[in-house]
């Protein structure tokens, strides 16, 4: 690989590696699956992921932020992959909401009443963390890597410390991750810009947690009024 990739693999497995650490913490284990625990992870991920990663480019890499996939402007080809995305996207949610194993794992916010609050705490929280996610992934690494290599090469590097990154979840959400993760890098290598990856990552995260929602019977949604 060229240095610039090199660079990048590093960085991404150190920030990645200093980013679980921090989730693991028992300061944010005492706060897991609450909504103050969930927003201080996420947080955490915009600042070390994000953060890290975007100071890792200016200092190291010599790209600007647009060569990084941060374009100022939406390239129309975006909502292509997003339209298309989102119907496989919709189908895949909808045939395993109400699997008892999807809702261990959706939301991540264990919220019994799904009000106000709490929707727009995940929404927020969520487009901040994806925002951060997918610079870091398919902007930072995947571009360093693509002018280094042939993009088969950069994808499957892309996609080897993605699926890394999803171990902890558990080996559905690692296997789940590789065709995700091929699409995104197709779609950020299509535009230009890792807008519709982002765009992707939040509709599929949103779309998981909401229709967990309506299917978990310990939870609701409950918009104005008292909780009964």
């Amino acid at each position: 690989m060229g240095v610039y990739a090199d660079i990048a693999v590093a960085a991404t497995i150190v920030l990645y590696l200093i980013y679980y650490l921090v989730v693991v913490s028992a300061l944010l284990d005492r706060l897991r699956a609450t909504i103050a625990g969930i927003v201080a992870k996420r947080m955490a991920g915009v600042v070390i992921l994000g953060g890290g990663s975007a100071l890792a480019a200016w200092l190291f890499l010599p790209f600007d932020f647009a060569g990084l996939g941060l374009t100022p402007a939406i390239p129309p080809s975006t909502w292509l992959w997003v339209g298309g995305a989102s119907v496989v996207i919709v189908i895949g949610c909808i045939a395993t909401a109400h699997k008892p194993e999807n809702f261990d794992v959706y939301p991540e916010m264990r919220v019994p009443r799904w009000g106000a609050g709490p929707v727009t705490a995940n929404f927020v929280s969520c487009s901040l963390y994806m925002f951060a996610y997918e610079f870091l992934f398919r902007g930072f690494l995947l571009f360093a890597c693509l002018a280094a290599m042939p993009a088969v090469f950069a994808i499957a590097v892309n996609i080897a410390l993605y699926g890394l990154a999803h171990v902890p979840k558990g080996p559905r959400e690692a296997l789940g991750s590789i065709p995700l993760g091929v699409v995104l890098c197709l779609a950020t290598i299509h535009t230009g810009a890792i807008w519709a990856a982002f765009l992707i990552h939040v509709i599929m995260s949103q779309l998981n947690d909401y229709l967990a929602v309506r299917a978990n019977p310990a939870m609701r949604f409950g918009f104005g009024g008292a909780p009964s």
